[in-house]
């Protein structure tokens, strides 16, 4: 075997190569660009360009955006951060109502795919909704987000309901809504 064939193990992460620092509104340019980026590499296929630009317009404009990031509606809005390089960003909100946490954006650049980043990003999520007391996590997915449903299935998301919204411009969102019951620990 080559040097080729074990190339794949330079990709390992380790859990001290991620980090999950909160994003201060003075970075709102950087998470703007990286949300840009990431959507644009990866929903065209999902639900077309046209609705991109839409959403990007309406949810990542600064004033979608700083109300989330200065905290209002006890929204936490984390960078992921690989080896001091941001690759990808979440957004959590609390439930108390449910006992759970909505998650509601997690984004991984699609480089950084296919290397437990994204495991890791929710088990960081899951370790804060369990000392929160949170039971559980919820989500939405877009129904035709197949990559997505298969990565959170394997999680050990369920689907537990469904809900199309008019969301303006002549778009909708058409998802599932995505459970994953958290064992407590001890």
């Amino acid at each position: 075997m080559t040097a080729a064939h074990f190339a794949f193990l330079e990709r390992v992460i380790e859990p001290q190569d991620l980090d999950f620092p909160p994003i201060d509104f003075s970075e709102l340019s950087e998470l703007r660009l990286l949300a840009k980026e990431i959507w644009n590499l990866v929903y065209p296929a999902v639900i077309g360009q046209a609705q991109i630009d839409y959403m990007l317009g309406e949810m990542y404009s600064e004033e979608a955006l700083a109300p989330q990031l200065s905290g209002e509606g006890n929204t936490g809005f984390r960078w992921i951060v690989l080896r001091g390089e941001y690759v990808g960003f979440y957004s959590t909100m609390s439930d108390p109502e449910r006992g759970s946490v909505f998650l509601d954006k997690l984004y991984l650049h699609p480089d950084q795919h296919r290397q437990g980043i994204g495991r890791a990003a929710l088990e960081h999520i899951a370790a804060k909704a369990r000392t929160a007391g949170s039971a559980s996590i919820r989500l939405r997915v877009n129904r035709d987000n197949t990559t997505a449903l298969a990565v959170y299935g394997k999680v050990g998301f369920k689907k537990v309901g469904e809900l199309c919204v008019d969301i303006g411009g002549g778009f909708a969102m058409d998802d599932f809504w995505l459970e994953w019951t958290l064992e407590v620990d001890g």
